[in-house]
């Protein structure tokens, strides 16, 4: 028979050796997926070096304008609630059209409006 010191020496020399092999192709394999990692990378740059290109040469072609906008809002006085479109019960319907002869007249409100009483009552 063989002696064993010479299977024990065999078999490390295979580990040895797929092992080398291993290590050898694991950084081959990370080395080109690096590169092709690089290479997306490179697309990407570019094309986003080229939309900003664009994007500055639009910015470039616009015009600053300052505008001075004057905007009338005109408020209605003399609105008086009709009784058909409103849901509310006839006290209500007081209280808007006092309110509102108060805002069209040219009294204070503190002589009529919704909290003083009818004269006749």
């Amino acid at each position: 028979m063989v002696n064993p010191y010479v299977w024990i020496a065999g078999i490390v020399l295979i580990l040895c050796t797929h092992g080398a092999a291993y290590w050898k192709g694991h950084e081959s394999g990370v080395d080109s997926e690096r590169a092709k990692q690089q290479v997306e990378v490179d697309k990407w740059r570019q094309n986003a070096d080229a939309a900003a290109e664009l994007y500055e040469e639009e910015r470039q072609k616009k015009k600053v304008e300052y505008r001075t906008i004057t905007k009338t809002v005109e408020k209605v006085k003399n609105a008086e609630p009709s009784r058909p479109e409103c849901s509310t019960s006839d006290d209500w319907m007081r209280v808007f059209q006092q309110n509102a002869a108060v805002a069209n007249s040219e009294q204070p409100a503190s002589e009529t409006g919704a909290g003083s009483k009818p004269a006749s009552q």
